[in-house]
């Protein structure tokens, strides 16, 4: 499932992710999408039922190269299709 190439108009800024040195950070959008691969991958559902935790929609984040964070199910195929090579 490819990220909403409209996002920044579909989407607002609910906060930043800052990195440990407290001063990078990364914006992230919402809100996210009911319709994600990860809503219906067992697998996904299995980890956080796992470790006690509700599934939630959690956005898409980005600084200069956008993760759909709701879509991923950790199938490593953004890292071999990445045109930008940044995994």
């Amino acid at each position: 499932m490819l990220i909403d190439l409209e996002f920044p108009r579909n989407h607002h800024v609910i906060g930043r992710h800052f990195l440990s040195d407290g001063k990078n950070f990364h914006l992230v959008w919402c809100p996210g999408r009911s319709d994600a691969e990860s809503s219906t991958d067992q697998q996904v559902q299995k980890t956080y039922k796992e470790r006690g935790e509700e599934y939630l929609s959690i956005g898409i984040h980005v600084t200069y190269v956008a993760v759909d964070c709701d879509c991923c199910i950790a199938g490593d195929s953004c890292i071999a299709s990445c045109p930008l090579q940044v995994f």
